[in-house]
């Protein structure tokens, strides 16, 4: 067979991966070969798997084992894995019998459209071709970039015990295929144990022999340990090194200052930097960042204008962040613009940003007390999505949360209402995405959960909820809401206004089973690092959203809104007790309804509305089918009002009223509007979800019931009541201004 191409791959104990593994790559080799390389680890059932699917099999054994041959003392026998990967890799090479020898890991993955590509493409290759680049994505050091992948069989071996590379003769000509890629896709974060298996590879070399390649390596595995002041001193003998090249130099001087504690040693780090290669936006956003925190503001705006004057290079270092150049470059420049006192603009560099990319979701993070997560959760949501340019992320803050400085400059709402409820619908209503994501502090998303949530999803036009894991629980709650943009404008709100935060997702829950508009994706796990399940320790965000009051008052709700709704639409008076309000309704009703005339609130539920007109100077008069103020006068709609005409106002009310009653309401709308007069209702449209919800109807057709009782439409009044009214959602489509002539 010519071009036959052998895939070699090395493995430890490797059983969660190595399925995933063939099935991606089996369909691009013609062989695959496996060497199983776990150094004093008992063997898992990997090569089991392997070879039931058909691989060719071998073993590498750590220097001292007793299959080399020989019996020592050699440490490197004791190692848990393997003590030189480029001899293991080798291993494998030798076991193969194809034109062309290709290498992955195991967690690693590529689309079957890239296999195809790529195995278009060899045939094509001239004879003096000796090796293709393909690049290689790692999307949790933000980085692509091109390593030799795939060479003809003789022509380079492995060399280097850790971080090995590929050993070719002196300038062998070499192709590069850019349109396909490879991407690095383990579950979940790094392990501590990968950069402590390196590290303790890493200083088996003598230090003299050290690369600086190796250096640069054994700085980053000291610092993702946590190895400070070690990893300190490697970056400053890289930046030394004679052997350094251009990008690792940058890097050790940005990693030195992202390391050190005082602020005028990071500024002078980020400068270093610059001076070795001032076309990178990297250290630009980090001096901008720093300028943030010490309060210059004029600084750091200064600095991010210089950041993001540098346009895209022709070609990248192997280590250029590019998201710089992309969704974080434009964060950075917002968040200066903000500190700046210049937010519309900031506001549309990133709404428009969106746009462009497609706006696809919109993450909601309410968050309080807590900006080190809170900040951590941003950064961790979107360095793993694979499409961060259509993502925003916005934060919802508590005005009396002393720790929201630092996110007053990031995107986000002011939670006007009370509680994480009010915080998550205050920015749902602020978003612009097609899915809609509740986001806290303490959820760990998969890597590229952005595409399996919206290949989950599939048409985002549908209503529709998707139910996925959260790494624990076995019922069906949804405890993470993630719902298309129909499905929210149907509902009128993300969660059930009323709650403060427990329940809320119960309700969430019941409502999306019960409009059979969930989607099942329960293999999709985010997990909830939250106490209950022994992930962090209670704190004073816990607590209070977690309080016996607020779980009894929600338990309440939630059970009344299944059960606590009469046959006639009445509600019973403990529904009204924390009942969602509109300020900017009442503020309206004031500047436009006549203060000489009197207002009926028909249905007035809690008495916001009329408490505030009678505060206003209004002689304002409530009306409840089972009154929680005992002021109001006690009347089911469904029968006839008696009452000299005056101002109605009608708010929530219509849609809860069956069909058969409907008639009689809106008999009492026209016989209680005096002449000249407005009549203010809202009545939910078709298809919106709520409680106690039997009559809804599209607007159209409620104008012309209100026009045959004799009211005429208003249709510039209510544009601007809708245009006014922007605290609760749902009012956009359901609110209508009358008058009587």
């Amino acid at each position: 067979m010519k071009n036959k191409l052998s895939l070699c791959v090395i493995v430890g104990n490797a059983e969660n991966y190595i399925a995933r593994f063939l099935d991606h790559f089996e369909k691009i080799a013609d062989e695959i070969v496996v060497v199983q390389a776990c150094g004093n680890q008992e063997p898992d059932s990997t090569m089991d798997i392997a070879v039931a699917r058909g691989c060719i099999i071998g073993a590498y054994w750590n220097n001292g084992h007793p299959a080399r041959g020989s019996i020592s003392d050699d440490p490197r026998n004791t190692w848990p894995h393997v003590d030189d990967f480029g001899a293991a890799r080798n291993a494998a090479l030798d076991l193969a019998t194809g034109d062309w020898i290709m290498w992955a890991d195991t967690d690693d993955v590529i689309t079957a459209e890239d296999c195809a590509t790529i195995r278009q493409m060899l045939p094509q290759l001239g004879d003096d071709i000796q090796g293709v680049l393909l690049p290689y994505a790692i999307p949790d050091d933000g980085i692509t970039l091109h390593r030799e992948r795939i060479w003809r069989r003789g022509a380079a071996r492995w060399i280097n015990p850790i971080h090995e590379s590929l050993k070719f003769a002196p300038d062998v000509p070499m192709a590069r295929f850019d349109k396909v890629q490879i991407l690095h896709l383990p579950h979940g974060k790094r392990a501590a144990s990968s950069d402590e298996r390196n590290l303790r590879i890493l200083r088996s070399i003598p230090d003299d022999e050290l690369t600086s390649s190796q250096l640069f390596y054994t700085m980053q595995s000291e610092r993702a340990l946590g190895q400070i002041e070690e990893a300190t001193a490697t970056a400053a003998r890289l930046c030394m090194a004679p052997d350094a090249g251009q990008p690792e130099r940058y890097e050790a001087f940005l990693i030195m200052g992202q390391m050190s504690p005082d602020a005028a040693t990071r500024s002078q780090l980020y400068l270093q930097a610059i001076a070795v290669d001032p076309a990178r936006r990297e250290a630009y956003a980090e001096l901008a960042m720093e300028s943030l925190k010490a309060n210059q503001f004029p600084l750091a705006l200064g600095w991010s204008e210089v950041m993001t004057s540098l346009q895209k290079p022709s070609s990248w270092w192997w280590n250029s962040r590019k998201k710089f150049y992309a969704w974080q470059g434009v964060q950075v420049r917002g968040m200066c613009l903000r500190a700046n006192d210049r937010h519309e603009e900031a506001n549309a560099i990133e709404a428009n940003h969106f746009a462009r990319h497609g706006a696809k979701i919109s993450l909601l993070h309410a968050t309080r007390g807590r900006p080190a997560m809170a900040y951590k959760a941003r950064a961790t949501w979107l360095d793993r999505a694979a499409d961060p340019d259509a993502i925003e992320h916005i934060y919802a803050l508590d005005p009396d949360d002393e720790t929201i400085g630092p996110f007053v400059t990031c995107r986000h709402v002011i939670n006007r209402g009370r509680g994480p409820v009010a915080a998550w619908n205050e920015a749902a209503w602020f978003s612009k995405g097609e899915i809609l994501i509740q986001l806290s502090d303490d959820w760990e998303p998969p890597m590229h959960w952005d595409k399996l949530i919206i290949d989950s999803i599939g048409d985002t036009s549908k209503s529709s909820v998707l139910a996925v894991n959260d790494g624990h629980r076995t019922d069906n709650l949804l405890c993470m809401a993630i719902l298309t943009r129909a499905r929210y404008l149907q509902q009128g709100y993300l969660f059930y206004p009323e709650f403060f935060s427990v329940f809320s997702d119960n309700y969430f829950t019941h409502m999306a089973y019960n409009d059979e508009v969930v989607i099942e994706a329960r293999d999709i796990v985010f997990e909830h690092m939250h106490p209950v399940f022994g992930k962090a320790e209670m704190d004073a965000t816990y607590s209070r959203s977690n309080d016996s009051k607020h779980y009894k008052d929600g338990e309440k709700i939630f059970r009344l809104l299944l059960e606590g709704v009469s046959e006639t639409g009445v509600f019973c008076s403990e529904l009204h007790e924390g009942q969602f309000d509109s300020p900017h309704l009442a503020e309206w009703l004031k500047k436009n309804l006549d203060k000489t005339i009197s207002v009926y609130d028909l249905g007035c539920g809690n008495g916001f509305i009329v408490n505030e007109l009678i505060e206003s100077g209004f002689n304002a008069i409530g009306y409840e089918g089972d009154p929680v103020d005992k002021s109001h006068v006690k009347h089911d709609l469904t029968t006839t009002l008696h009452v000299e005409p005056a101002q109605v106002v009608c708010i929530e009310v219509g849609e809860h009223v069956p069909a058969q009653y409907e008639s009689i309401l809106i008999t009492n709308f026209a016989n209680a509007t005096a002449r000249g007069a407005l009549c203010v209702i809202s009545w939910a449209v078709t298809g919106q979800p709520g409680r106690g919800h039997v009559n809804c109807l599209p607007p159209i057709e409620v104008i012309k019931k209100m026009t045959d009782a004799g009211l005429n439409y208003e249709k510039e009044m209510t544009k601007d009541a809708k245009k006014s009214i922007t605290d609760l959602p749902w009012l956009q489509n359901t609110l209508l201004v009358f008058r009587k002539p």
